[in-house]
């Protein structure tokens, strides 16, 4: 079974159906992106668009480990060299405020 593919852009979102949303749109709208990544304004347009549509939007346990685990990486990839290993990152305070960013 091939998956089929949309354009998020102009997708128009059905109140009567479900959404399953990917990692790359919750951090892109609510992580730490870069700078002028045309990418978050596209992501936030549809996923407002989504809402508004009142659709059921699903997201599980695996999504919410990879958006935890890319965003620690981001975070730890901006400390200065040279930075400790990461996971001597990962049992730093540090790396619990961006745990706790990420969660919330």
């Amino acid at each position: 079974m091939r998956a089929t593919c949309f354009d998020v852009e102009s997708y128009p979102f059905h109140s009567n159906e479900k959404y399953f949303v990917d990692a790359s749109v919750w951090l892109a709208v609510y992580g730490p992106t870069l700078p002028k990544d045309r990418r978050a304004r596209i992501y936030s347009d549809a996923l407002k668009r989504l809402r508004t549509s009142k659709a059921a939007i699903f997201i599980d346990v695996i999504v919410m480990a990879e958006i935890i685990n890319r965003w620690s990486r981001f975070e730890y990839g901006q400390i200065p060299e040279p930075r400790p290993p990461f996971k001597e990152y990962r049992a730093s305070p540090q790396f619990a405020m961006t745990a706790k960013d990420a969660a919330s």
